[in-house]
């Protein structure tokens, strides 16, 4: 999982069931720039050697 702390992004393993929370339990959403979500796309795309993102934008064209 990742998430912004402190100005810089964390990646968190979650690995027990303890540490599993509902989403209520989570802070609300944290406002993102484009640029931030464009390079975080790039990030993920490298690092997978996939386009994880294409059938998103792909589905939400067709609405």
């Amino acid at each position: 999982m990742l998430r912004p702390a402190r100005g810089i992004v964390v990646c968190h393993a979650l690995r027990w069931h303890q540490e599993l929370r509902d989403v209520g339990d989570l802070a609300s959403l944290v406002p993102t720039m484009d640029r931030e979500l464009e390079l975080a796309e790039m990030l993920i795309s490298e690092m997978t050697g996939v386009d994880i993102f294409f059938a998103l934008r792909r589905s939400h064209e067709t609405l």
